[in-house]
């Protein structure tokens, strides 16, 4: 079989070697050199995630900045509220108020008007009898379109 190595990893100070004592100055340089590399990283790890944390507060301040001034502008220039609505209301028609025999004589005025072959102002004074009575009127219009 082969020989088995022994590797010392950590040498106490005042225990001998092969080589006699070992040397105090070097290990001590070496562990000091270790721990100052590894506190640099530790310093640079830590300067590194200061930045980035100021650089994200600055970003934060910088959105609340912009919204504070968005806010501020949209509560200068109010909204114009809508305008009222107006209703407008509808005037009753003012039917004009014949006579019974009035509107007799219109009928047989208008009746006549058409038997003579003038059947537009016919028409026009039934469209005048039927404001006081549209059930007559509608019934002579009607007549006189059946004629036709």
């Amino acid at each position: 079989m082969a020989e088995e190595e022994v590797v010392i990893l950590e040498a106490d100070p005042s225990t001998p070697t092969e080589e006699g004592f070992a040397p105090i100055e070097e290990e001590a340089s070496e562990e000091t050199a270790s721990a100052e590399n590894a506190e640099d990283e530790l310093a640079k790890q830590a300067k590194k995630r200061l930045l980035i944390l100021l650089v994200a507060a600055g970003v934060l301040l910088l959105a609340i900045i912009i919204a504070i001034i968005v806010i501020l502008k949209l509560k200068s220039h109010p909204t114009p509220s809508p305008a009222p609505i107006v209703k407008h209301e509808e005037k009753p028609i003012v039917k004009e108020q014949f006579s019974p025999s009035r509107v007799d004589s219109m009928i047989k005025k208008a009746h006549v008007l058409y038997e003579q072959g003038n059947k537009d102002e016919a028409l026009k004074l039934y469209e005048k009898i039927a404001t006081y009575n549209e059930a007559i009127s509608y019934y002579n219009i009607g007549v006189a379109k059946l004629k036709e």
